[in-house]
């Protein structure tokens, strides 16, 4: 049987996929100062389970103001009750090559 391990065990030894600050420290300094190291790549999946607003992040707003899983839409059947109930995203500012 495989030994378990803590959660300051796995982030110690790289056993978790993806690197995190400890639970004491302040996020935004931990990742300033953790992100230039040499060896912050190494075993870092820059993800979490969390999930962040596409107005925090502005990244691709496509999939994250898709409508078809929500509520009474043609894919609800497929989607959590919590996902049915997030919030909606909110007023975000595009780029339209188009135009700009």
């Amino acid at each position: 049987m495989k030994q378990q391990t803590s959660e300051d065990e796995r982030y110690q030894t790289g056993y978790k996929y993806s690197k995190r600050p400890p639970k004491d420290a302040r996020e935004g300094e931990w990742f300033a100062a953790e992100v230039v190291k040499d060896d912050f790549r190494e075993n870092n999946f820059y993800s979490d389970e969390r999930r962040y607003s596409v107005a925090k992040l502005e990244t691709n707003a496509s999939r994250a103001l898709g409508t078809n899983a929500s509520a009474d839409h043609i894919w609800s059947n497929f989607s959590s009750e919590t996902y049915k109930k997030l919030p909606a995203v909110g007023n975000i500012e595009v780029w339209n090559p188009y135009t700009d």
